[in-house]
């Protein structure tokens, strides 16, 4: 590791996960032990968080419970153009107090917002 905390990742290991120049990684912490796994960013975690649908959603709960066209076309155009979109953590946070609620697995919680914000 650098003095700035950057590490190199092995070819062997780049090979194996499919990660390329470019790509998004995620690190964590599970299970007492530091892992990293290639990112699939929040296009891919669309309509995969198992919360009830609430009309009154934000867009970010939208796409990640049911899906958000709007959302996903924005998110795509910033990639296109190299931006980034904000994560609004009130919107984060009340995800988060939502799953809880409802007895989602935090692990599968944390994952996906990790995801998210990659």
């Amino acid at each position: 590791m650098t003095a700035k905390g950057q590490v190199t990742i092995p070819v062997t290991v780049r090979f194996a996960l499919g990660i390329a120049p470019g790509d998004e990684v995620v690190f964590a912490v599970e299970d007492g032990r530091g892992v990293f796994r290639r990112a699939g960013g929040v296009l891919k975690r669309a309509g995969t968080l198992a919360l009830p649908v609430r009309d009154d959603a934000p867009p970010l709960e939208r796409l990640l419970v049911t899906g958000d066209d709007g959302l996903a076309a924005r998110v795509a155009a910033a990639r296109a153009g190299g931006e980034r979109i904000g994560l609004p953590d009130a919107v984060v946070l009340d995800l988060l107090q939502r799953a809880r609620a409802t007895g989602l697995d935090g692990r599968e919680v944390a994952e996906c917002l990790r995801d998210v914000a990659a």
